[in-house]
């Protein structure tokens, strides 16, 4: 998908910037959604594994909460 740069991190607390600054946050779990979030492209890491096995960037899934 073209990333220049990927961050990981346990704890939005830890992230090097506003979560709305990055193009997209995966979340592991339906459980790590906050609402510090909202603002942003959150997508589930199963979106990330269809979009790897895809080989393209599928459309964008709604987050079911």
């Amino acid at each position: 998908m073209g990333a220049r740069r990927v961050e990981a991190v346990t704890e939005l607390k830890f992230a090097s910037d506003q979560p709305s600054t990055f193009d997209y946050v995966v979340i592991k779990d339906v459980d790590h959604y906050v609402q510090e979030l909202e603002d942003c492209t959150t997508v589930h890491l199963a979106w990330v594994k269809d979009c790897l096995i895809a080989g393209r960037r599928l459309p964008l899934p709604e987050l079911l909460l």
